[in-house]
């Protein structure tokens, strides 16, 4: 639990990665459609927050370098199979186009494990506590009518 909540205290800093050092142009507007398709929400600060909180996880060092190459490269794999199949670019494709591509994309192992991981991240960005630097004013919380449990931490846990 140490580990975590240790982890989740560095996810306050994800505000200060510089994107541009990332990502490529194109896996970054990839990961802007893929994030508006697997949690669709209409806040602007909730969205760049859960954002901020991926290009924060791409650096951290508690990430495997298998996994992180693995979550760059399927923007890339995402998006040729996007090519492909529709002649598009992810980020091109309509909202009805690019769910039935991703629903497709579940027939391929690659394909579930990316959407699996990317959505862990994006409810861990949207429903963890605000203290830790993400879900910023519990505007997750509020999306999905999300009550927290109390008490709730009043300052961060550093550990003992």
């Amino acid at each position: 639990m140490e580990k975590r909540r240790a982890f989740l205290i560095l996810c306050g800093a994800s505000f200060f990665v510089p994107p541009a050092t990332l990502l490529a142009k194109d896996q970054k507007e990839t990961l802007q459609a893929l994030i508006e398709m697997l949690i669709p929400y209409s806040d602007k600060p909730l969205r760049n927050a859960s954002q901020n909180y991926i290009y924060f996880i791409f650096t951290h060092p508690s990430l495997n370098d298998k996994k992180r190459k693995f979550l760059k490269n399927s923007l890339l794999w995402l998006d040729t199979f996007s090519i492909e199949k529709k002649r598009k670019s992810f980020d091109a494709l309509a909202n009805n186009e690019r769910q039935f591509l991703l629903e497709e994309l579940l027939e391929y192992n690659w394909g579930k494990e990316m959407i699996t991981q990317y959505t862990i991240l994006l409810l861990e960005a949207t429903l963890g506590d605000p203290i830790y630097g993400i879900n910023p004013k519990g505007l997750g919380w509020e999306r999905v009518g999300f009550t927290p449990g109390f008490p709730r931490p009043k300052r961060i846990y550093r550990g003992s």
